[in-house]
C-alpha cells in the first residue's frame, strides 16, 4: 500500500493505493486539515473499475457507481445511485482496446435516454473531448 499527497489552493488530497498501483480511497482535506469527503474505489479482478463510493465530510455515502464487465472482461454498463437510491442507469456502447469508452448513454428508470455521450482521446490515450 503506497499513499501519495498533493494539495492546490484550496484543498489537500491524499490517495492510497492497492498492491497493483490501483488508487482505492482518495480524501480531500481543507488547508487546515478538516476532512472534507473523499471516494472510495473497488476494481474487478481484470483491473476495471467495479465500484465508486463518494463520502461526504461526515465519511457517508452520498452517492455510488457500480460497472459491470461481461464474460470477455469490458465494461457493459452500470447503476448510478444517490443516497441509497438507484437514480440512472448507463450503457457503455463503445470502448477502445485500453478499456476507455469511447460511446457512453446514460438512462433514466422509465428506459429513455437521458444523456448521450461520446469521448475521443489523443495519442498519449488523454481525454480530449466530451
Amino acid at each position: 500500500m503506497c499513499i501519495r499527497d498533493s494539495q492546490d489552493s484550496c484543498c489537500i488530497t491524499s490517495t492510497e493505493f492497492d498492491r497493483k498501483g490501483n488508487g482505492i480511497k482518495k480524501a480531500r482535506y481543507n488547508t487546515r486539515g478538516v476532512y472534507q469527503g473523499g471516494t472510495e474505489t473497488k476494481y474487478h479482478s481484470n483491473g476495471l473499475i467495479k465500484q465508486i463510493r463518494f463520502l461526504n465530510k461526515d465519511n457517508r455515502e452520498t452517492a455510488r457507481e457500480e460497472y459491470f464487465i461481461d464474460g470477455m472482461g469490458k465494461y457493459t454498463g452500470g447503476d448510478a445511485y444517490d443516497e441509497g437510491t438507484l437514480l440512472r442507469k448507463f450503457k457503455i456502447n463503445g470502448q477502445n482496446k485500453y478499456g476507455q469508452w469511447t460511446s457512453f448513454n446514460w438512462y433514466s428508470l422509465d428506459g429513455s435516454v437521458y444523456r448521450e455521450e461520446e469521448y475521443i482521446y489523443d495519442e498519449n490515450l488523454s481525454l480530449i473531448h466530451i
